[in-house]
């Protein structure tokens, strides 16, 4: 019948259906130079920082990158690491993950 109707524009936030980042480190027990990060997040807008600590809180490894729905990454450290515990804190804006990583 040709007849229109026209509404108010409508903002719609959707960040609270994005999924969480999932993180993944191979192999564990690892190695300086075979040291591997996966991560797949809802978020590809939004810079990833990647930090690696000793037990001291000495940093290793730090990273800021962008990102992506799904990345695989090499780790390879400032200096040697040797053989022991760490720690890699991976973040992208509010989520934080922090994992173990055993150097063989």
């Amino acid at each position: 019948d040709g007849t229109e109707t026209f509404y108010d524009i409508v903002r719609v936030y959707n960040d609270h259906f994005r999924a969480s980042m999932d993180v993944t480190i191979y192999p564990n027990p690892a190695t300086n130079e075979n040291l591997h990060l996966r991560i797949q997040t809802g978020d590809d807008h939004t810079p990833i920082n990647i930090r690696v600590f000793d037990l001291k809180g000495k940093v290793h490894y730090s990273r800021t990158m962008n990102s992506s729905l799904n990345m695989d990454e090499q780790i390879l450290p400032d200096e040697r690491m040797i053989p022991g515990v760490y720690f890699m804190v991976i973040q992208q804006g509010d989520d934080t993950k922090k994992k173990k990583i055993v150097i063989r």
